[in-house]
C-alpha cells in the first residue's frame, strides 16, 4: 500500500483521532476495472463483469459494510453518536458501492443496509442514502424488505412537501413491517407528516405510540422522537400544560433507559423551546441554543435546521429585527441546500413578520402571497394568527389591492 501511495496510485487521507484511509483516483479505478480478469480471454472479459472470485470479494465487501452500518446505527442511540455519524460519513463511498452491488446481487442485504442507514440519513438529510432505499422497492419480493424501501421513500417525500404520498407509503411500510425499527421509522414519518399538515391530534397519537413501542424495546432515540412529537403537537395546539407534562414523562422514561445521544437531548431541548416560545422567550432562546449546539456537535442537519428557524423566528419577534435579517438568510440557504421544501416553507413564513417589522411592505406582501396559500402544508395556530395580523398591517399600509 505504501508503495502505491509513493507512486500516486493511491491517495492517503489521515483521519484525526481515527485510522487513515486510502482513496483510488477515478482514472486509476477505471483503468483497473478495464483490465482482463486473471485467466480470462477476449475483449469483453473484464473485472467489471468478472467471475466467481471477484463476485465473492464484492459480497464480502458488502457484508463487511453492512456490519459497519449496523454497529454505527446502534451507536447512534447513545453518547457515541458523533463518532458513529463521522464513521458513516467517512465510508459513504464504500456504502454506495456495497448497496449498488447488493441491489442487483442480494436485494435482501441491500434492504438490511438501508434499514441500518435510515436514522443516519434522516438526521443528516442525506437524500442520496434514502434514495438508495427507494430504488429497492421494485426489486424486492419480501414484504419486510419492501417495508424498509417504502419508509425510506416516505422520508424523502415528506421533506419534499409530498405529504399525502409520504403518508401513504409510510402506512404501507407500517402494515408490512416486522422489524421494530422499521415500524418506528414509519411512525416517525407519519407523525412528522401529520404535524406539517396541521393534524395535531393525530400527530400526538402517533408520537405516543412511537414512544411506547420504542420504550418497551429500550430504544432511546425513538423514545425521544416520539416524545418530541407529542410535546410539539400539544404546544402548537396551545395546550402548554399538557405539553410540559409530556416532556416530563418522556424525560423520566429516558432517565431509566440510560445516557442519551446528543440528538435525543437536542430534540427534547427543541420541543421545550417551542413550548415556552410565547410565555418565556428568554427560556426558549436558551433551549434553542442548546439544541443547535447539540445538533452541530453530531452533524444532525435536520435538528440543526429546525432549531435555527425557531431561533431566528424568536429573534425576529422579540429582538431587534435588523439583527435577525442575516440569520434568516442563513436558514433559507440551509434548507435550499438540503432540498427540503417543507421546512423552507416554514422559514419563509416566519420571514414575513420580520419584513413587516423592518418596513419592507412590498416584499412582505409578495412573500405573504407566495407562502401562506401554498399547498405544501397549511399554516395554522399561532403562526397563522401572526400571518393574518401581518396581512392586516400590510393592507392598512399598502391598501387592500
Amino acid at each position: 500500500v505504501e508503495d502505491l501511495v509513493a507512486r500516486s496510485l493511491l491517495l492517503l487521507h489521515p483521519t484525526p483521532g481515527g485510522p487513515a484511509r486510502y482513496r483510488m483516483l477515478h482514472t486509476v479505478r477505471a483503468a483497473v476495472l478495464d483490465q482482463p480478469a486473471a485467466g480470462a480471454t477476449g475483449a469483453g472479459a473484464t473485472v467489471a463483469g468478472a467471475g466467481p472470485e471477484v463476485e465473492a470479494r464484492r459480497a464480502r465487501h458488502a457484508r463487511h459494510f453492512l456490519e459497519v452500518a449496523a454497529g454505527a446505527d446502534d451507536a447512534l442511540r447513545g453518547p457515541a453518536e458523533p463518532d458513529a455519524t463521522r464513521r458513516l460519513q467517512q465510508v459513504l463511498a464504500e456504502l454506495r458501492t456495497a448497496h449498488s452491488w447488493a441491489r442487483t446481487h442480494d436485494p435482501s442485504l441491500a434492504a438490511e443496509l438501508t434499514a441500518h442507514l435510515q436514522a443516519f440519513a434522516v438526521a443528516t438529510q442525506a437524500d442520496e442514502v434514502l434514495q438508495w432505499g427507494a430504488r429497492l422497492a421494485p426489486v424486492l419480493a419480501d414484504d419486510e424488505d419492501r417495508a424498509v424501501a417504502e419508509v425510506a421513500a416516505a422520508a424523502r417525500l415528506s421533506v419534499a412537501g409530498e405529504l399525502a404520498v409520504a403518508t401513504g407509503r409510510a402506512l404501507t411500510a407500517l402494515e408490512a413491517a416486522r422489524r421494530p425499527a422499521t415500524r418506528w421509522a414509519a411512525l416517525e414519518v407519519l407523525a412528522d407528516a401529520a404535524l406539517y399538515d396541521g393534524r395535531l391530534e393525530e400527530c400526538g397519537r402517533l408520537g405516543t405510540r412511537l414512544r411506547a413501542e420504542a420504550g418497551e424495546a429500550g430504544d432511546r432515540l425513538y423514545v425521544a422522537l416520539g416524545g418530541t412529537s407529542c410535546a410539539l403537537a400539544l404546544a402548537y395546539a396551545e395546550d402548554r400544560t399538557a405539553a410540559r407534562a409530556e416532556l416530563a414523562a418522556t424525560t423520566a422514561l429516558l432517565d431509566r433507559l440510560g445516557p442519551l445521544s446528543p440528538s435525543s437531548s437536542g430534540w427534547l431541548a427543541y420541543a421545550a423551546a417551542e413550548v415556552e416560545a410565547e410565555p418565556d422567550p428568554a427560556a426558549a432562546a436558551e433551549h434553542l441554543h442548546r439544541a443547535v449546539t447539540l445538533a452541530d456537535a453530531t452533524g444532525n442537519r435536520y435538528l440543526g435546521g429546525v432549531a435555527r428557524v425557531a431561533r431566528t423566528s424568536l429573534q425576529a419577534r422579540h429582538g431587534d429585527p435588523a439583527d435577525a435579517a442575516a440569520p434568516f438568510a442563513d436558514v433559507v440557504r440551509w434548507w435550499l441546500d438540503q432540498g427540503n421544501r417543507t421546512h423552507l416553507l416554514t422559514a419563509l413564513r416566519n420571514l414575513v413578520e420580520l419584513q413587516v417589522r423592518l418596513g419592507r411592505d412590498g416584499a412582505a406582501a409578495e412573500l405573504w402571497g407566495a407562502v401562506v396559500p401554498a399547498t405544501l402544508s397549511p399554516s395554522y395556530g399561532a403562526e397563522r394568527r401572526r400571518l393574518d395580523r401581518a396581512a392586516e398591517v400590510l393592507a392598512g399600509r399598502l391598501g387592500e389591492e
